[in-house]
């Protein structure tokens, strides 16, 4: 089968600080791909709250995120995908997932590793789906399936909804403060109200939130 292998992994004691991110294998069934994703990351880094995903396109650009699941959850998502979106009861720092995943078409797919301690996001591989690159499960070379339009999550590893920003506009997200708004996704801050209008909410997503300043008249 085509796969794409990680580093072959070191047998005694690992380096404390090695770490290993990406694609394993991918394979093909009917339309769908199979990925498997492993990671490696230190004990002390790992937390239960800990997200992979995989997106379609580049890492840390795109919002169309195809699955995701808690490092932690112990599940398959081959067979129960929810179980996969509930934290398990210990951090799991070296594991792998296989996803089975709605084709996006030809092109980029990205892992993406979310880790809590370190409110970060980790690029891992990306993989490109082109004519001839992958095999079904007889190992027979195929093209590439086409787009099937898997709608974006709105849960796991997803840019900073509407009415949130952040440095790189990915999570960790705060809302926006008191006076500002954000309509658009995967924003680095957030627009102030116009010239004599106000919000008193946080988080507001539209300009239509501002309205006029209410002038306090002399008692």
């Amino acid at each position: 089968r085509d796969t794409m292998s990680l580093p072959a992994l070191p047998s005694g004691n690992i380096p404390e600080r090695e770490s290993i991110f990406g694609f394993e294998e991918v394979s093909l069934l009917g339309l769908k791909l199979i990925m498997t994703i492993t990671w490696k990351i230190t004990l002390d880094e790992a937390d239960v709250g800990d997200m992979v995903a995989i997106f379609y396109g580049e890492p840390f650009t795109s919002i169309r995120q195809l699955d995701w699941s808690y490092t932690s959850a112990s599940c398959d998502p081959t067979v129960d995908a929810a179980l996969c979106k509930t934290q398990g009861p210990d951090a799991v720092p070296w594991a792998s997932r296989k996803f089975e995943i709605h084709s996006a078409g030809p092109g980029t797919y990205s892992a993406v590793l979310f880790t809590k301690k370190r409110r970060m996001r980790i690029r891992g591989e990306v993989w490109v789906c082109v004519n001839g690159r992958i095999r079904d499960r007889d190992g027979t070379p195929v093209n590439c399936p086409p787009d099937t339009g898997q709608a974006v999550m709105t849960t796991g590893i997803h840019p900073c909804p509407q009415g949130e920003f952040s440095f790189d506009g990915n999570p960790p997200c705060t809302k926006c403060p008191s006076g500002e708004f954000q309509s658009e996704l995967q924003q680095t801050s957030c627009a102030p109200c116009a010239k004599h209008t106000y919000s008193g909410v946080r988080g507001s997503v539209g300009a239509a939130v501002c309205t006029p300043c209410v002038e306090e008249l002399p008692g």
